[in-house]
């Protein structure tokens, strides 16, 4: 596709989000919306900076926009579950003193041929003495307009985590910034987890390696934040991943 061509649907495809986001937003309460598009340092993709306040909350997301449209309609989806989720955590217990207040921003890293991951912060206050850190990492394959689950990257996802989760909890017990706030039981629990889905996991092709994201508190004292590790994608690691996939990945390989 030509650089022209791809332009061409770009700016259609914002000028579609833009009008389900503000139709889909139009009955929150507040200021209007601030919304601004910025380029990103990948043709195919764009970030929008959507920003909305009132007397009990400031919310500010940042939300990538594709030239396909089930990507954006995913991305939309996960707009309006988190302005929901927020809003009515909020109701009741904040004050025009105390506001809510929503923040997300995301990492857009390429990751492939055709595919990206996005690493989503979510910093949340509704309330009390604390602010809740979560995350959410997708990854978006523009060549078939949809998301994937991270596992099904994998030839055998059993295999890959037997191999993959000590590697990463070696990591975090290596981490100097980690020494005495590690905990435990819960990294324990994280590492026999039978369902672990890998979803944690993101794809970092320019430094030629993998990376976890951990939820504040999932394994380390509230105080270090979102613990992050990385892991190279070295000849052992990139054999796990299928054939497809290796393929399309060819330039993220240590």
């Amino acid at each position: 596709m030509t650089k022209t061509v791809r332009k061409g649907k770009i700016i259609l495809s914002t000028f579609l989000f833009l009008f389900a986001i503000l139709f889909s937003t139009e009955g929150v309460s507040g200021k209007e919306a601030d919304i601004q598009l910025k380029e990103t340092e990948f043709d195919d993709i764009q970030l929008l900076q959507w920003q909305k306040n009132d007397e009990l909350y400031e919310m500010n997301i940042q939300l990538p926009i594709f030239t396909t449209d089930a990507l954006n309609a995913q991305m939309k989806k996960y707009m309006e579950e988190q302005i929901t989720a927020f809003l009515e955590a909020i109701d009741g217990h904040v004050t025009s003193k105390r506001p809510g207040n929503l923040y997300i921003t995301v990492d857009i890293l390429k990751s492939g041929i055709g595919l990206y991951s996005l690493v989503f912060s979510e910093q949340i206050y509704t309330g009390g003495a604390n602010w809740n850190d979560t995350n959410t990492v997708l990854l978006a394959d523009v060549e078939k307009d949809q998301f994937m689950q991270q596992a099904n990257l994998f030839q055998d996802v059993v295999k890959a985590r037997e191999i993959i989760r000590p590697l990463v909890v070696e990591e975090l017990k290596k981490d100097e910034n980690l020494d005495g706030y590690l905990l435990e039981d819960q990294i324990e629990k994280w590492l026999r987890d039978p369902d672990y889905q890998f979803q944690n996991m993101y794809i970092d092709c320019a430094n030629k390696r993998l990376g976890f994201i951990f939820d504040k508190y999932e394994v380390a004292a509230g105080v270090v934040g979102m613990p992050q590790v990385y892991l190279p994608l070295d000849e052992k690691l990139f054999s796990l991943f299928k054939d497809t996939w290796q393929e399309r990945m060819q330039q993220c390989q240590k």
